[in-house]
């Protein structure tokens, strides 16, 4: 096993889970602890997880283009979340979320184009190179975003700036993780524990085991793909059940707005 692949894919495991598995606090806070309700809400996200990577094995580089796509859209949508109030809202939402895949995939394509193939069963594919070529209309969107966001957006964009720098200097792993970790699953924690207020032993205990059966289902995956290289199994594992995850995650997030029912509660 190489360190640059699996320390990064380690950070994600245990500091970007979590920010997922807390989805099972805001069931539980909505849902008041009604265990049949909760019971109904685990096993219809686990259906849709399951849905997921059946469609992954089946259509993989559909699957993964999709899986690209959304991520820009939970990302924009939950980097920008503090400041929806601020202008250029759409415009930030898509610079926000496509930062962390386009510049990757601009400054490391074929580091890029290697992970992609991994991820659908390939030896080659193009995509990241198409995704490169998307690079003009981001920088384009940032300096329209610099120009008439003015004063008020300034530390959006110095900080979109400096994502942007770190991405292109970091192997495509290890800017995932850095942007995954400390960015985006910190933000959301942030806004989680404002919404939920204080924790008691049952929100923990559930947490722990939300993340520790999800941690082993990501490691049985890494056995189950690694007829190669653990390497190759822990890289397909990790991200075919992020993009299983993700779509659970975001449609109480995004689209049922968990965290503002939550306040409203």
């Amino acid at each position: 096993m190489t360190a640059e692949i699996i320390v990064p894919l380690s950070l994600v495991l245990l500091a970007g889970i979590p920010h997922g598995a807390a989805d099972i606090l805001i069931a539980r806070r909505m849902i008041r602890s009604n265990y049949l309700w909760l019971s109904l809400f685990l096993v219809s996200y686990l259906i849709i997880a399951a849905f997921i990577v059946v469609i992954w094995f089946l259509v993989p580089l559909f699957s993964l283009i999709i899986f690209l796509i959304i991520s820009i859209s939970h990302f924009g949508l939950m980097d920008t979340k503090k400041t929806k109030t601020l202008p250029l809202r759409y415009l930030r939402v898509i610079i926000y979320g496509s930062t962390p895949i386009i510049i990757p995939a601009t400054f490391h394509t074929i580091d890029v184009s290697n992970l992609f193939a991994l991820l659908i069963f390939e030896e080659h594919t193009v995509l990241a190179v198409y995704i490169a070529n998307l690079f003009p209309i981001w920088f384009l969107s940032c300096v329209i975003f610099f120009v008439a966001g003015g004063k008020s957006l300034k530390y959006q964009f110095l900080e979109i700036l400096l994502l942007a720098v770190v991405l292109a200097y970091l192997p495509p792993l290890w800017g995932f993780a850095v942007y995954f970790c400390f960015v985006h699953s910190s933000r959301h924690i942030l806004q989680l524990l404002n919404s939920l207020g204080s924790l008691n032993y049952n929100d923990y205990l559930f947490l722990i085991v939300t993340v520790l059966i999800s941690i082993l289902a990501i490691i049985i995956g890494a056995f189950y793909f690694s007829s190669e290289t653990f390497d190759i199994g822990i890289i397909k594992a990790t991200f075919i059940s992020l993009a299983a995850l993700t779509v659970p995650h975001m449609l109480l997030i995004d689209s049922y707005k968990g965290l503002k029912r939550l306040q409203t509660q």
